[in-house]
């Protein structure tokens, strides 16, 4: 699996940059590069494709409150909600969005129940009327490649409460990102330490900031590094340039680097335009089909 910055180095010698002089820089073709991700993420999730599926567990609500705003759902990154686990009776039940429309439609007037209705406004409406908290409903989404970057860095305070990170400047970052390193100008928050690699973990109920695990095992596993003071000094997170790696595991980088030369090549005026829709489209496909195909392992006689 490559990062942004290797690919980006491969496409200037499809460009002849080698040749010629830098003619795109980094910043240019790193704009191509997200908009050709944005074209592939609408084709694999048209597919409802493994590659795009994503869950939010553990949400909840609290009483008096009738939804659960789903804007910050994987930070933002996503496209369209599949389908809806809820707690009930100690047990989740699954809640497809159909039912959860005919819910909200045949439901009577100032009835507490029943209780969950359809997604609206990006956000899950129910009836909390009853003095029952809503706690550990599961959500799975098609999720959308936020936009990649070769580096990052900005100043951050830590709670010790919630062990969350809040940022200085904005983050589009997702959990698994990373590796980022950490700074200070005098001593970091205890538990965090120097010359180590963090992985982000991010909650939709504390979108302000995210947490840091030691591992990317550990950040998609939830388990967080325990914060236990503030730190004193300023505090910085730094991801370095050529860490941030590209989507999908890498599985499609070859199409990436021919579609992101053909990009360039077209703005330049040298080459007409390839029709990215259509062979995202017919790539993400074949690579649906052949990940959803799994071969019987007995023969069937008649």
């Amino acid at each position: 699996m490559g990062t942004v910055q290797t690919l980006l180095d491969s496409a200037r010698y499809d460009l002849h940059d080698y040749e010629t002089g830098i003619q795109f820089d980094d910043t240019e073709l790193l704009n191509y590069l997200n908009r050709l991700i944005k074209i592939l993420d609408s084709s694999l999730a048209s597919l409802s494709s493994d590659l795009v599926e994503g869950e939010e567990s553990a949400i909840s609500a609290t009483v008096g409150q009738n939804y659960v705003d789903l804007m910050y759902l994987n930070n933002g990154y996503w496209d369209s909600i599949k389908n809806v686990w809820i707690q009930d009776n100690d047990q989740l039940i699954r809640q497809s969005l159909s039912s959860l429309r005919k819910l909200r439609i045949v439901r009577s007037s100032g009835n507490a129940t029943p209780y969950y209705f359809a997604i609206r406004d990006r956000r899950l409406l129910f009836d909390c009327t009853s003095s029952s908290t809503f706690t550990d409903m599961l959500v799975y989404y098609n999720q959308k490649s936020r936009p990649r970057v070769a580096s990052y860095s900005s100043t951050f305070t830590a709670s010790a409460s919630t062990d969350t990170l809040t940022l200085g400047s904005s983050f589009g970052f997702v959990t698994g990102d990373g590796p980022f390193t950490l700074t200070t100008t005098d001593t970091l928050p205890a538990g965090l330490s120097l010359a180590t690699n963090y992985y982000v973990i991010f909650n939709m109920d504390t979108p302000t900031g995210f947490q840091l695990a030691t591992t990317q095992a550990n950040a998609l596993d939830g388990t967080e590094v325990d914060i236990t003071d503030t730190g004193t000094g300023t505090h910085t997170i730094t991801m370095a340039s050529s860490v941030d790696t590209m989507p999908y595991d890498g599985i499609f980088d070859d199409l990436f680097l021919e579609m992101l030369a053909g990009m360039a090549n077209a703005k330049a005026g040298k080459k007409p335009a390839p029709l990215y829709q259509e062979v995202f489209r017919r790539r993400a496909m074949e690579e649906t089909i052949r990940r959803g195909f799994i071969p019987k392992p007995y023969h069937i006689t008649f």
